[in-house]
């Protein structure tokens, strides 16, 4: 959308409601859906580009996972290809393999016998929000309020 065409809608839409000045929130909106001001036609256009933009990301987000997990079964397959053949390093034209030992990896098999050095701890900020929503003082810690948030519904 072009930025000149928001900055005029909202410049007529700001003097529109000027008119108004005790009116609360749905008789503003009335008052620009009566005088035909044209920040409600930007208004449905940058919400339905948003909603569109939206579904066209969760889709191409979808598609690189299933190409990414593609990827890695052909990966495996090489690699399992590799290892029976029993071959270490193969250099090709455009692409070069080398099976080699992976990183080591950490397996608890009993936390209860684990030194308490290697144990950590974290503050629960989710039961620190219950608590001083819940009234409850909580030191240390405060409730503060977050960035506004649009939310965008499609029906």
């Amino acid at each position: 959308m072009n930025p000149k065409r928001i900055e005029a809608a909202m410049s007529e839409a700001q003097q529109a409601i000027a008119m108004l000045p005790d009116a609360d929130a749905q008789a503003r909106f009335q008052h620009l859906c009566a005088t035909e001001t044209d920040v409600v036609v930007v208004l449905d256009r940058l919400a339905e580009q948003s909603i569109a933009d939206r579904l066209l990301a969760e889709m191409a987000m979808g598609r690189a996972r299933r190409l990414e997990e593609r990827g890695d079964v052909a990966r495996d397959l090489i690699r399992r290809m590799l290892e029976a053949l029993e071959i270490d390093k193969l250099e090709r034209p455009t692409w070069t393999a080398t099976v080699a030992e992976g990183p080591k990896a950490v397996i608890v098999e009993d936390e209860n016998l684990v030194p308490q050095e290697f144990l950590r701890s974290s503050i629960d900020k989710n039961a620190i929000k219950r608590a001083l929503k819940a009234g409850e003082d909580v030191p240390g810690a405060v409730l503060t309020n977050g960035m506004p948030v649009l939310r965008l519904l499609t029906r």
